[in-house]
């Protein structure tokens, strides 16, 4: 799901071109992957929050992106957790209480130079972008024993507001509403910024010869473009592809078979309008990846990899 389809993309690769170091590693090891709302080309969202366009991954001063990173930066330093939640940055020694005077140093960095975390390559929101999905997709490719398939958020469903449960007690009616809660949050949210990243021009962003602004413009699950989440283009040219048959017909590896659906970024993970939907998803996925034909155990281990994305199955026929 999301930057998890070029999260396990990059995993296939580093199998394939033997990057752990003591072990030979093959990309035949998976079978298949599975992309959900994966911005596979990146986002203009990441540009719209802060990251400069003409140079990437440095950020506007005072954007959003920048002041969360400040509050990052902040909350890291003083080493809090926010509602129990653990931000995992202790490889960059920002706790004032663990790394002592150096922690000064590096917080005002942060706050008056240059952040090393926000502002560098190594983070989510730089893989995000145009610049670092293109750079990926030149040196990844589409092995031709794997099955690859990509779920395209529309948004036309996300309006919809989520279904009242057919069990009226008092537990439903509290899940129900807490649910409806989560729902409105999210389509404010996702709102926002799409509306940020429409009303900006991007008149330095052009990452590759040939870009086409109008395919990344209308981010139609709230974060991605249909184009982003279709199938990898690179300078070189796009990844073999092509829409997902229908029950029954055949289907070959080394191509990305796409369908669309309903829901937004979030409309399937984390935040379905209903168990019964999301279940009813991934059951029909998990059908179809099981009657997927298996390479030889003699000669390849198969391990099926998934990035799941936010999906919804209207109008997506899975057997």
């Amino acid at each position: 799901h999301s930057l998890g389809g070029q999260t396990v993309r990059v995993l296939q690769h580093l199998l394939d071109t033997n990057a752990f170091a003591g072990h030979r590693t093959s990309a035949a090891w998976v079978c298949s992957v599975t992309a959900i709302n994966a911005p596979l080309n990146g986002s203009l969202a990441a540009y719209a929050l802060g990251e400069k366009e003409e140079d990437a991954p440095a950020v506007v001063k005072f954007s959003p992106g920048h002041l969360l990173g400040c509050l990052v930066h902040l909350v890291a330093f003083l080493d809090v957790r926010l509602a129990g939640f653990d931000l995992g940055l202790d490889q960059w020694r920002l706790s004032v209480w663990k790394n002592g005077p150096a922690a000064f140093a590096t917080l005002r960095e942060a706050l008056l130079e240059r952040s090393k975390i926000v502002e560098s390559a190594d983070n989510a929101a730089y893989d995000a972008t145009v610049h670092s999905m293109t750079a990926w997709n030149r040196s990844i490719a589409t092995q031709p024993a794997c099955f690859y398939f990509s779920f395209v958020g529309t948004g036309a469903d996300a309006n919809l507001l989520p279904p009242y449960p057919d069990h009226r007690n008092l537990s439903s009616l509290c899940l129900w509403l807490s649910v409806v809660v989560q729902w409105v949050l999210r389509r404010v949210f996702l709102a926002t910024l799409a509306w940020l990243s429409a009303r900006r021009e991007y008149p330095h962003l052009a990452p590759y010869k040939g870009f086409d602004l109008n395919d990344f413009r209308e981010q139609s699950d709230g974060l991605c473009s249909k184009h982003s989440q279709r199938f990898p283009v690179s300078p070189m040219g796009a990844a073999p592809a092509a829409p997902l048959p229908a029950a029954g017909q055949d289907i070959h590896p080394g191509v990305w078979y796409h369908a669309e659906h309903g829901q937004d970024h979030m409309g399937l993970v984390p935040f379905p309008p209903s168990q019964a939907f999301q279940r009813a998803f991934f059951s029909r996925l998990f059908a179809r990846l099981r009657a997927l034909p298996r390479p030889d155990a003699g000669k390849a281990l198969c391990v099926e990899s998934h990035a799941m994305a936010n999906v919804g199955l209207q109008g997506v026929d899975l057997p």
